[in-house]
C-alpha cells in the first residue's frame, strides 16, 4: 500500500555481465507482477537485494537526484549520490518545457540546478555523464512523441507532460558531441565539458562485458527418463 502513494523516480539500470544481465530480468518480473501500481515500479529495498552486476545512473529529471538539487542541501544530496555509480545531467534545452510548468523560474534557475548536481558531485568524486534522455532519433520525429503525449493510456491516465492548456512536448533528439559540447558551454570550462561528455560515458562503456542477451539455442530442460514418465503421466491422466 505504501508504494501506490508514494512518488516513483525514474532511474537508470544497466546489466554489466550475466549476473547483471539475470538480476535485471529479475527486477523486470517484479516490476510488472508484485509491483505493478497503474506503471511498472521496484522498490529500492529489491535494487539493493539485486545489484551484483548492475550499473546504476541517476536518470533524467524525473530522476530522484534532480529532483532533490531543488529543495535538498548539499550534504543531503552527497548521501543521496552514493548509492548511483554515476550521475547524469542533461541538456538543459531538453528540460526548458519545466519551466513553461513553474518548476524554474527561468532558464538560470534550470541552469543553476544542474551545476549544482555537478558540483556535488565533484565533491565526492562521482562519475559525471552528459545524457541525452533521447526519446526519438531526430528533431523532426518530435511530431509522433506529441501524438503519444496527447493519448490517454488505459488505466493510467495521460503522459506527464500533458497539460490541458499548455502542453510542451521537448524535442529530445539523438545529439552528436558538438551538439551536446554546446549545450553545456554554461559550464565555462573546456576540461570539464569534455570529462561529462566524452571521456566519462566512454568509461561507462567500458565497464560492460560482452554477453549474449538472446540464447541461440533453446537450453532445453534434461531429466532423466523424461519420455516415460511423461507418457505415463498422459496415459494416467486419460
Amino acid at each position: 500500500n505504501l508504494l501506490k502513494f508514494s512518488r516513483p523516480y525514474h532511474m537508470t539500470i544497466y546489466a554489466q555481465n550475466k549476473v547483471g544481465l539475470k538480476n535485471l530480468f529479475k527486477l523486470v518480473s517484479l516490476a510488472n507482477t508484485k509491483y505493478l501500481y497503474k506503471v511498472p515500479r521496484i522498490p529500492k529495498s529489491e535494487l539493493v537485494k539485486l545489484r551484483a552486476g548492475l550499473i546504476l545512473g541517476s536518470a533524467c529529471v524525473n530522476g530522484e537526484i534532480f529532483n532533490a538539487a531543488k529543495s535538498k542541501s548539499e550534504e543531503e544530496l552527497r548521501e543521496m549520490m552514493q548509492f548511483y555509480d554515476f550521475i547524469e545531467v542533461n541538456p538543459p534545452s531538453i528540460s526548458e518545457y519545466l519551466i513553461s510548468y513553474g518548476e524554474f523560474t527561468s532558464k538560470e534557475d534550470l541552469i543553476n540546478n544542474i551545476k549544482k548536481i555537478i558540483d556535488v558531485a565533484l565533491s565526492i568524486d562521482k562519475k559525471i555523464c552528459a545524457t541525452g534522455d533521447v526519446h526519438q532519433l531526430n528533431k523532426e520525429d518530435t511530431v509522433y512523441r506529441r501524438i503519444i503525449v496527447h493519448q490517454k493510456i488505459p488505466t493510467v491516465g495521460f503522459h506527464h507532460l500533458y497539460k490541458r492548456e499548455n502542453t510542451v512536448v521537448p524535442s529530445m533528439y539523438f545529439m552528436n558531441t558538438k551538439e551536446m559540447k554546446e549545450e553545456f558551454s554554461f559550464l565555462n570550462d573546456s576540461d570539464l565539458i569534455e570529462d561529462i561528455v566524452v571521456k566519462n560515458p566512454n568509461y561507462i562503456a567500458s565497464l560492460f562485458e560482452e554477453q549474449e542477451i538472446i540464447k541461440t539455442e533453446l537450453y532445453t530442460p534434461k531429466m532423466e527418463n523424461s519420455d516415460d514418465i511423461t507418457r505415463d503421466m498422459v496415459w494416467s491422466k486419460a
